[in-house]
């Protein structure tokens, strides 16, 4: 739904949704991230959007990461094939119940930690 209801245009937009698994299995519960480029938070760029109901057919997990003793548990599905929506939902930004919370992040900086994450490289400080 942020994807829906953030004009993207120019914009980095970034998101996450993890849960943290302790050694013994056990799932905490989920922890939510939104963030837009500082720049485009200023001007409160929200838009009116769609969100496409899909099939779960076909779709698989992302695998858990290791983080320290824990692993993180990334609540994102995907799928290889093409999939044709089952239904189409418009939604306006008061239906996202996490605009307040929506951060700003500074985008050479995300590019940064986006660098690293893709090459292995040490996260920057």
């Amino acid at each position: 739904m942020f994807f829906a209801v953030v004009e993207r245009t120019g914009v980095i937009v970034t998101n996450a949704c993890i849960r943290l698994v302790d050694p013994v299995g056990q799932i905490g519960e989920p922890h939510y991230f939104f963030s837009i480029s500082r720049q485009a938070l200023v001007r409160r760029p929200w838009r009116q959007g769609t969100v496409y109901l899909l099939p779960k057919e076909g779709f698989i997990p992302d695998h858990p990461k290791p983080f320290g003793e824990f692993s993180v548990q990334v609540a994102q599905l995907a799928s290889f094939d093409p999939v044709i929506p089952l239904a189409r939902i418009t939604v306006t930004p008061e239906d996202f119940p996490f605009l307040p919370e929506v951060r700003d992040h500074d985008d050479d900086r995300i590019a940064e930690y986006a660098q690293a994450l893709s090459t292995g490289a040490p996260l920057p400080n």
